[in-house]
């Protein structure tokens, strides 16, 4: 009767589509049994976890304290075991909230099938990894979940994907940034990251030294030398060598060259230009990341200057709104997944990310099946609910 009232109001009421297949027919086909599935799933997990965090903070230790015996061994395997620990329950929880929800309304709908489950997988996950990396990955989750809401849109056909468009992204972050730094708007930190990324501080450009080149690479030396001398530089040029020296700022000295001014305006102009750079290295992770931590930055300095209110425990809201969409994405959507996530997902879950029925979730219009459309789940009869031919003989949505 509880079922029959609300799959009555869902789908007459509030006109949602009722998949009536229960979980080991749409979501883990490898295993009838739903604790069952996500044993298997946890076990993938927790290895590939361990081994990727371990390496991870073992290299960080070297990096740090440059000498093995001064690395904190029982610190990195506390932080390891941690965030092995974040990562399998965020993949556990998944599952389990995925299982839970189908099992208490007796059906599927869109919203439970990777969306609400997985905002409150990440919402469980997020609260066991360390307080100190929160920020971080919500920010790469957020930079992951805009670039997948982009992809989404254009499968749809509401807006283009255009052709080296992480070059946007890159310009106006990185012009975003050299404003800000002109008017002395960014904090310290973020000051030095940028100078040493970019050298924003013409004055602390020595990028090679040049005695650093002996023997038999002297020419390498006489001809650095000979280029920090040539011409001379611009009275503008606040750099120590002369113009041509400086060719990483080359559009900069130009721009000072031929204007003869030396403004924020002009400085925006060349970092517009610098950002060509990225159609001979087109990166959308780094596009993307530099995007939003300009827009980090340009949300605090409105808190501090009280335009707009701090929001606690933000990192994590914005994890799991974010890590909650992307998961849902992959589920029903996965060809608008970037590939590098997808292959990171594929080695966590051992690849069952790939057998879930995603036949069945056709026919709520997001052509699920696209990137698999040769894959039929070989289901035990006696665990199924509805005729195995209705997806077995289902044509693939075509691209």
């Amino acid at each position: 009767l509880t079922m029959s009232v609300l799959s009555k109001f869902f789908g007459d009421v509030l006109g949602f589509r009722i998949h009536t297949a229960n979980c080991y027919e749409l979501h883990h086909t490898w295993n009838p049994n739903c604790y069952g599935a996500i044993r298997d799933a946890m076990w993938d997990s927790c290895s590939f976890s361990f081994r990727t965090y371990a390496t991870l903070y073992i290299l960080a230790g070297i990096l740090s304290k440059r000498d093995l015996r001064k690395i904190n061994w029982l610190h990195t395997l506390r932080d390891t075991c941690r965030s092995t620990a974040f990562l399998t329950i965020n993949l556990a929880g998944y599952l389990w909230f995925m299982c839970r929800i189908r099992h208490l309304l007796g059906f599927s709908i869109l919203p439970t099938m990777g969306l609400i489950n997985g905002f409150l997988a990440s919402w469980l996950a997020i609260l066991v990894e360390s307080p100190k990396r929160r920020p971080l990955l919500s920010l790469y989750l957020t930079n992951l979940a805009s670039e997948t809401a982009y992809r989404q849109l254009a499968n749809h056909g509401y807006v283009r994907l255009l052709p080296n468009g992480q070059i946007v992204a890159f310009a106006v972050g990185l012009a975003g940034f050299m404003y800000l730094f002109r008017r002395r708007l960014l904090t310290q930190n973020l000051c030095s990251l940028l100078n040493l990324a970019i050298c924003l501080n013409d004055k602390d450009e020595e990028f090679i030294n040049a005695n650093m080149f002996r023997g038999r690479t002297s020419h390498m030396r006489h001809l650095l030398i000979y280029l920090r001398s040539v011409t001379g530089k611009h009275r503008l040029c606040t750099h120590t060598h002369s113009c041509v020296g400086r060719s990483v700022e080359g559009s900069h000295c130009i721009a000072n060259r031929l204007l003869n001014v030396d403004t924020t305006a002009t400085r925006v102009f060349c970092v517009l230009f610098s950002s060509l750079a990225m159609l001979f290295y087109p990166n959308v992770s780094i596009a993307m990341y530099i995007l939003w931590k300009f827009i980090e930055a340009c949300y605090r300095l409105l808190v501090t200057e009280g335009y707009l209110p701090q929001i606690p425990y933000g990192d994590i809201l914005l994890y799991t709104l974010s890590t909650g969409y992307v998961l849902w994405c992959v589920t029903i959507e996965p060809h608008a997944i970037r590939k590098g996530y997808w292959s990171f997902l594929n080695k966590l879950t051992g690849r069952k990310v790939e057998l879930l029925n995603r036949r069945l979730y056709d026919m709520y219009g997001f052509r699920s099946s696209l990137l698999f459309s040769d894959f039929v789940p070989q289901l035990n009869p006696k665990f199924t609910t509805i005729n195995p031919a209705i997806y077995s003989q289902c044509a693939a949505p075509s691209s």
